[in-house]
């Protein structure tokens, strides 16, 4: 092979299935072999070698050698998506903060205001909408959907199979790019993971207790000790308050999102109830100066999972995040996480954190295909975890969600069933191609392609820009861009 691998051999028939062959990313560790995926979203082999190819089910499928590597996609357990229309250029904190309630406020970061105004206005919030938006963004003009997908396909175009996007009102047209894992929308066969922002009142959390006991619930992921200071510490504590039956949230399905405030007390009480955590490393930094104490909290024994939070100072993909994550740890922890310490919060680790381990963030027969195949420069010597903490989009070769291939090297498109639909895309200079329209879906604007949603944000937010009121500098348009290239 070249140096970057050389391209993908390709033979066979991908309707009938999709033989993936290369360096993959397995349970226990990376090996040369084959990952076998069928048309109904599973994987079928993943063994060393060559055994996949002898599989009766692989008979007549695609056979790709991918000269690279195989991973599990990439899951995001944390992004308000919807504000992924927005990057840095748009909104950063003016200084940092002590705690989550000290920025929000309108006199501390009047254009965060706007900004919300602009996102409240575009997704026809049914709160906080600003009396200037005008009535076409009401109702059927609502711009949700299309916000949704542009985080969505942020997402996929960095191997990022599964989002968290905490969009609110789930819709019908979340199901078409990356997985809403937090919506009915989500692929499965049910939405077993519920998100919160706040402190739950009584009855909200009561609620959330009851379906932990009954099982509708699998993982609660919820915003607690956002910020440095002892206000943001006692969230935890009003967590445990915050129920009829005391510290029944206090429970493994509880996943905290940040606990940039704690310390080695908190961690240790969240790993006597197995509670999980979630880390976003650059918005925390962009907000507070500071992160979570991974370190305390690996001491502790906590899983912990990697996401990125949002596009405004934090990173734009999952990708990004990884790396900030791996620079940070290299910097002010004296390396304490390894590349594949990275990997695995944001494949296996995340996937326990959803609830979702069986079906998600492991390559192995029976679970489902939500793969990523990334391109790998040899003369590096990289580990695959080393090649995979440092690549970007331009490095993805494949994404594919549910056997499905949605993103990759334009070498790769004639595997793609989703055929004339498929649009092509230039990732910093790479020669790719993207399946955002779903064939013969004319509903729920699941047929919507890439150039109509981009086209229907930057108009959006041109106009945005001629109507919101003047006075705090800047236009929120150009639309931030799929891929950031640096």
């Amino acid at each position: 092979m070249g140096p970057d691998g050389g391209p993908p051999v390709i033979t066979g028939d991908p309707t009938k299935g999709i033989l993936l062959e290369g360096t993959v990313i397995g349970e226990t560790g990376p090996y040369e072999g084959q990952v076998l995926t069928l048309p109904n979203g599973t994987i079928a082999c993943a063994e060393p070698g060559t055994t996949c190819s002898e599989d009766p089910l692989a008979d007549g499928v695609a056979h790709v050698i991918v000269n690279g590597i195989i991973a599990p996609g990439l899951i995001d357990t944390h992004n308000h998506i919807l504000f992924d229309i927005f990057d840095d250029s748009d909104w950063l904190p003016q200084h940092p903060y002590q705690n989550h309630d000290e920025w929000t406020l309108d006199k501390n970061e009047p254009r965060y205001t706007v900004m919300v105004d602009v996102k409240q206005c575009l997704a026809d919030a049914s709160q906080g909408k600003p009396t200037w938006c005008p009535a076409k963004y009401h109702g059927a003009g609502s711009l949700e959907c299309e916000m949704e997908k542009w985080g969505e396909l942020k997402a996929m175009v960095a191997g990022t199979t599964s989002v968290v996007g905490l969009a609110g009102t789930a819709l019908p047209c979340f199901a078409s790019l990356a997985r809403s894992i937090d919506t009915q929308f989500n692929g499965l066969d049910a939405d077993r993971v519920q998100t919160a922002a706040i402190t739950p009142s009584k009855t909200t959390a009561d609620g959330v207790c009851k379906n932990y006991a009954s099982g509708k619930t699998a993982a609660y992921l919820i915003h607690v000790g956002e910020g440095l200071d002892q206000k943001a510490r006692d969230e935890f504590t009003k967590l445990g308050a915050a129920t009829t039956t005391p510290e029944c949230l206090y429970a493994p399905q509880t996943a905290i999102t940040h606990g940039t405030s704690f310390t080695a007390t908190e961690f240790a009480a969240m790993a006597a109830h197995q509670m999980k955590l979630t880390w976003s490393p650059a918005s925390n930094v962009a907000l507070y100066g500071d992160t979570t104490n991974i370190p305390a909290a690996l001491d502790a024994g906590l899983t912990i999972s990697l996401a990125p939070d949002w596009s405004m100072g934090g990173s734009q993909n999952m990708l990004d995040e990884m790396h900030f994550a791996k620079k940070w740890s290299d910097e002010h922890w004296k390396g304490r996480l390894t590349a594949r310490d990275i990997v695995t919060m944001a494949t296996v680790n995340a996937a326990t954190v959803l609830g979702l381990s069986d079906r998600l963030g492991t390559i192995k027969a029976g679970m489902l295909a939500d793969l990523l195949v990334l391109s790998a420069d040899e003369t590096a010597r990289k580990t695959p975890y080393e090649v995979l903490v440092n690549s970007t989009p331009k490095n993805v070769r494949l994404t594919m969600i549910s056997s499905r291939v949605v993103y990759g090297d334009s070498e790769l498109r004639k595997i793609a069933t989703g055929g004339g639909l498929c649009e092509d895309f230039d990732a910093c200079g790479s020669s790719k191609f993207m399946c955002v329209a779903e064939p013969g879906k004319t509903d729920n604007k699941l047929g919507q392609t890439y150039a109509e949603i981009k086209g229907a944000l930057e108009a959006a937010l041109i106009e945005m820009d001629t109507l919101r009121p003047a006075g705090i500098g800047g236009n929120f348009s150009p639309l931030a861009s799929v891929v950031a290239c640096k």
